[in-house]
């Protein structure tokens, strides 16, 4: 007899710096519904722009971020999003639907994400210093600019008001994320074991 399983969809949103972060996590969503105290029992869906095993095409006449949007769920539809920043901020666009302004994708996604009272959103943020290599780089400016607008970003009003903080950002240094993804998703599932 089929037995019906709950379903988490995590969403998991970065600019591309974090590759090593979102693969870790990945990973460890990817085994945790073949632990033993959950096999069979819960299904995880992981919805990552840069998941090997499930790519988003890229359509020539789409925008990233519209592709992205077109071809995997929203965040806002998941029940966990996980948002990781470090050093870049990423691309700015304009919404092509409302003609809004972002900062980049992943400011959209968090901000969708956020949206919806059905959604758990965590905001992570890597302490590690960046090194942005030789100020003779072609990239150097750009690469500082980058930092520049992701700190800006996190100490604006968004997160900081009146001395008081607004939202709570996880501060990690390495691998502490590894914990943290298995926590998070633990107790999403806690009230249904």
């Amino acid at each position: 007899m089929p037995q019906n399983v709950p379903f988490l969809t995590v969403f998991l949103s970065s600019p591309g710096d974090v590759g090593e972060e979102r693969a870790l996590a990945r990973n460890i969503m990817k085994r945790l519904p073949n632990r033993y105290v959950f096999k069979g029992r819960v299904g995880l869906n992981i919805v990552a722009w840069d998941d090997p095993d499930s790519t988003t095409a890229m359509e020539a006449t789409l925008t990233p971020q519209a592709a992205i949007s077109k071809g995997l769920p929203m965040p806002s539809e998941s029940d966990i999003v996980i948002v990781i920043f470090w050093s870049r901020m990423g691309t700015p666009f304009t919404d092509e639907t409302d003609g809004k302004e972002y900062q980049s994708g992943t400011h959209w996604e968090l901000l969708d994400g956020l949206q919806s009272p059905n959604t758990k959103t965590y905001i992570y943020r890597r302490m590690q210093e960046p090194d942005f290599g030789s100020v003779d780089a072609p990239d150097y400016d750009d690469k500082v600019a980058q930092y520049r607008r992701v700190k800006k970003f996190l100490g604006s009003e968004m997160f900081y008001k009146d001395g008081q903080i607004k939202m709570s950002v996880h501060q990690y240094d390495t691998r502490a994320i590894l914990k943290s993804c298995s926590s998070i998703i633990l107790k999403k599932l806690s009230p249904i074991f």
